[in-house]
């Protein structure tokens, strides 16, 4: 599959990484800071971009893995493409494509990710959506390739998921720092 990564961050390095890893050819990494962009495309054997227009039409895949706050604003710049677009977001409902995308969905991991730490995509669960059932087919195939607990789940009941899991995560961050302080 040919895809095209728009993101820099932790998420977007390491599926980018366990993409490349399968056998997928990871055509550009787009990133508003070239650096960022030059760092994961090294990584991915890819061409490393900071412009969004110079985004390639010809992908399979298109990967919005950034800022849930940034989302739309890059979506929104986004060419026309043919190819199907998925975010990485746990709050972000699937239809902020709906408007400019014909296929699209969702792959969310639920896992804190840093790109110190190695980890493996097998074990994570991954959650997905779909704008149609040939669509979901499509994410479906990709996601049981990265990880071995696939699991369908609406934009609703992911943004419970995800705030519940945000929660525990730094709530548990938290208490190990008072921990320390005291």
């Amino acid at each position: 599959m040919k895809i095209v990564i728009l993101g820099s961050g932790n998420v977007a390095t390491h599926l980018a990484v366990a993409l490349k890893a399968l056998g997928h050819e990871i055509q550009q990494v787009y990133s508003r800071t070239y650096e960022n962009a030059v760092i994961l495309s090294k990584k991915v054997d890819a061409q490393p971009i900071d412009k969004i227009n110079q985004v390639v039409d010809t992908a399979d895949l298109y990967v919005f893995s950034v800022k849930d706050d940034a989302l739309r604003q890059v979506i929104n710049a986004m060419p026309h493409t043919r190819g199907i677009w998925v975010h990485t977001a746990g709050s972000v409902p699937m239809d902020m494509f709906s408007s400019r995308a014909k296929e699209y969905g969702v792959l969310y991991p639920l896992q804190t990710f840093s790109k110190e730490r190695n980890l493996s995509f097998k074990e994570i669960p991954l959650f997905i959506e779909a704008s149609s059932q040939s669509t979901f087919v499509a994410i479906e195939d990709l996601a049981n390739s990265l990880s071995n607990q696939v699991h369908h789940l609406g934009s609703d009941k992911r943004s419970y998921l995800h705030l519940a899991a945000v929660f525990a995560c730094n709530f548990t961050n938290h208490m190990y720092r008072l921990a320390g302080d005291i």
